[in-house]
């Protein structure tokens, strides 16, 4: 059986003849994903390539990880930094493994081992635009993208550390944030810090989950007040949805972050993009979208904006521990009248 296999991309077919013939000579393109982010000191570039594959099933030329990756002495990333048109810096990428610096890849369709990454470190200029070039050696082609950063942003919820939050009952809240320059997409989260009861003692965890996805900026001069309506409910329904269960009092409650990513003009395109696969948008008919000249792939850039530690009413944790949504995960009632330590 003849596969095809391409990595973020589609095909049309058309053919008088009865038979088609897929392969033609083999042709690699570089797919590359990449969203700097100023606050980082460390930044890095996912590359893969996409393949063809005769005579195999292409799931299992996908998990073979010499067909996914260039071999290490076949091509070389630099990311520039310029302002005003002239090249203030330059980095060679340095070649990594994730799976060793804590950075194993999720699983999916394609090999999860090893995690081959791209990186350099350097404190970037908030005021310039990064330019990434792939060389594929032997033959020499380039590759080329460009990007500004998504400047520092501010978010406004849970802003008085005075008055705990509620959410147990079936109301909503909002989360207010101000736009950040350069930042088209938005995404927020969840960030949930507890302990949890393993071989005898207790290991400090942290899980993140979404609460809304997709709030997009139209375009501003300057910053603007963004906000979305969330249901209370969400902050149990997301906890269940990313732990699994456990027996009462082998998890302990610890804090919890909203952390709100602003993210660059590229991922925004790439979204309409989207929408007009399923449809939504007939005005952008592009069927792929990439800013790698050459190549498939998203070279942009993302900022974080968090508030930290929001106070949680006693009703909230109660709920927590205590509440049919998440009562399964094992958290610890808390502290309350005597004989209140276990749930009802």
């Amino acid at each position: 059986m003849r596969t095809l296999l391409l990595i973020g991309t589609g095909m049309l077919l058309l053919s008088c003849s009865n038979e088609i013939d897929l392969f033609g000579p083999a042709e690699e393109t570089p797919v590359v994903w990449s969203l700097l982010n100023g606050q980082d000191s460390i930044h890095y570039v996912r590359l893969q390539r996409s393949f063809q594959s005769e005579g195999v099933s292409g799931l299992i030329s996908a998990a073979d990880p010499n067909k996914i990756y260039y071999p290490s002495d076949s091509v070389v990333l630099e990311m520039g930094e310029w302002i005003g048109g002239l090249e203030q810096r330059r980095w060679n990428l340095e070649r990594v493994i994730g799976d060793s610096i804590g950075l194993p890849k999720e699983t999916g369709l394609f090999a999860g081992k090893p995690n081959v990454l791209y990186r350099f470190k350097a404190a970037l200029n908030p005021d310039a635009e990064y330019r990434l070039r792939i060389e594929r050696l032997g033959p020499s082609t380039e590759y080329t993208a460009r990007t500004l950063l998504v400047k520092p942003f501010a978010v406004f919820y849970a802003a008085n550390p005075d008055f705990p939050i509620d959410y147990a009952d079936t109301g909503s809240f909002n989360v207010l944030w101000a736009s950040a320059v350069g930042g088209r997409l938005y995404d927020g989260f969840f960030q949930v810090h507890y302990d949890e009861w393993q071989e005898g003692i207790w290991q400090s965890k942290t899980t993140e989950y979404p609460i809304f996805r997709n709030q997009v900026l139209l375009a501003s001069d300057g910053p603007v007040l963004m906000q979305v309506k969330v249901q209370n409910f969400i902050f149990y329904t997301g906890l269940r949805s990313v732990l699994p269960p456990l027996p009462p009092g082998r998890r302990r409650f610890t804090g919890l972050d909203l952390n709100i990513l602003a993210a660059g003009e590229e991922v925004y395109l790439l979204y309409l993009n989207n929408q007009t696969l399923l449809g939504i948008s007939a005005l952008y008919i592009t069927p792929t979208y990439t800013n790698l000249d050459g190549g498939l792939g998203i070279f942009s850039s993302r900022s974080v904006a968090s508030s930290r530690n929001i106070p949680l009413t006693q009703a909230t944790l109660d709920s927590l521990a205590c509440g049919g949504i998440t009562r399964a995960l094992g958290f610890e009632r808390p502290a309350g009248p005597p004989g209140s330590e276990t749930c009802p």
